[in-house]
């Protein structure tokens, strides 16, 4: 699996939203957390994790691993706060930010 850091690049902000579903919503999956991070070179990743109802799999967990979603002009910190800002009104949160107070 590819590093996040792979080629030099850094992460500028990371946010993430969790689910509960129930039975109604979705038969399989009864939570699932879906990460975004913006990284230096203006990449948007995406990773979706979940957790299987004890039903299926045994309750298991597992991730869908990192794709590339967009790319973005943004690649400083200024850019990525305002990105944060645009998810955080969507009901994401601020999971980690390089150069956060």
């Amino acid at each position: 699996m590819a590093k996040l850091s792979a080629g030099g690049r850094t992460e500028l902000a990371r946010v993430a939203r969790e689910v509960d579903f129930s039975v109604a919503e979705n038969d399989l999956i009864d939570w699932q957390r879906i990460t975004y991070a913006l990284m230096n070179d203006g990449k948007v990743l995406c990773k979706r994790d979940v957790r299987f109802r004890s039903e299926f799999r045994d309750g298991g967990k597992h991730s869908h691993g990192w794709t590339v979603v967009d790319k973005l002009g943004l690649r400083t910190l200024d850019g990525a706060e305002s990105w944060v800002a645009r998810l955080e009104s969507a009901g994401y949160k601020r999971v980690s930010s390089r150069g956060a107070k």
